[in-house]
């Protein structure tokens, strides 16, 4: 038993140990010839210097590490799984202003710190071998990933949050418009007064219409960025009806209408659901107890009736 240990420590530090010289081979060439470059982008070392120690200490130590750590999560990470990675930061909002390369270092942190635990647990044998071998692939697996759990649960919550203020928002955009106000410009008066995440959707789109971005193409960008169904159909129609030449203010009014309809149904669906989410609570925590208040005396009667 003390062997299994010994051959899976053995295993575990072997892998790391390649993980770390194939990171730091891919990754040094490339930091290496960036480094080159802004060297001679930066002329002036003087002054690059002086900036450098203008800065705190913790961002002179925390800065190079981080990008380092980046540099090898990056080599040793599929181009197609960056990119999917990078659609959802865009669909969480870039929470704490969170970008692909902070995302991967959190992933080999805390891929770090499990195989810690791992290599203490089996330093002191707290647990058979064949367990600890089950056990280390299960922490292995959990915490890579557990920022991507992280990240879906935010993801998910900003969904929410949308959906819950897209019905009131296309009321008030319908009547804005019906009232005689552009497009863009009643979205800007609607987004001025409206917090959360899709007031910081709506201000962006506005950003990239005015920078000279297609309307129909920044709606599209928005709509994929927050990932909301009922988002993607309005801006579908919308788009339709501007290539159609149809009414902006019946379009408007319609979509506003059966989104209005949708989100009451989900409402009326989520409350029909509750009686039975209600019923596993029930059986684990409460009838258990009230078999015990109930039973139990009658229970105790028995027992001193047979035997006392």
């Amino acid at each position: 038993m003390q062997y299994g240990f010994l051959i899976a420590l053995i295993i575990l530090i072997l892998a790391i140990v390649f993980v770390l010289v194939t990171g730091l081979r891919r990754g040094g060439v490339r930091e290496k010839v960036s480094e080159s470059l802004d060297r001679l982008a930066a002329y002036d070392s003087q002054a690059l210097r002086r900036a450098e120690l203008e800065q705190p200490v913790t961002q002179r130590l925390l800065v190079p590490a981080v990008r380092r750590l980046s540099g090898i999560a990056r080599s040793i990470t599929p181009v197609g799984r960056i990119r999917k990675l990078e659609h959802k930061i865009q669909m969480a909002g870039r929470p704490w202003g969170l970008d692909v390369n902070g995302l991967l270092v959190l992933k080999f942190v805390s891929l770090v710190f499990g195989v810690i635990v791992l290599v203490i647990l089996a330093a002191f044998q707290v647990i058979p071998w064949l367990w600890f071998i089950i056990l280390a692939v299960f922490v292995v697996v959990f915490t890579y990933y557990l920022p991507d759990l992280i990240l879906s649960s935010a993801t998910s919550s900003r969904k929410q949050q949308i959906t819950r203020v897209l019905p009131d928002f296309l009321d008030l955009l319908t009547v804005s418009v019906e009232a005689g106000l552009g497009f863009d410009s009643a979205m800007a008066k609607i987004a001025e007064r409206m917090r959360g995440p899709f007031k910081e959707e709506i201000l962006l789109t506005l950003h990239e219409i005015r920078m000279g971005k297609p309307r129909s193409a920044a709606l599209r960008e928005m709509a994929d960025r927050c990932g909301v169904e009922d988002l993607t159909t309005f801006v579908t129609a919308l788009i339709q009806s501007q290539q159609l030449g149809v009414s902006l203010g019946r379009v408007l009014r319609v979509q506003a209408e059966q989104i209005r309809t949708i989100h009451h149904q989900r409402i009326e669906e989520a409350a029909q659901k509750t009686p039975v989410k209600l019923l596993l609570p029930l059986i684990i925590c409460i009838f258990p107890a009230m078999f015990v208040v109930i039973v139990g005396p009658a229970a105790i009667k028995i027992y001193q009736a047979l035997l006392g």
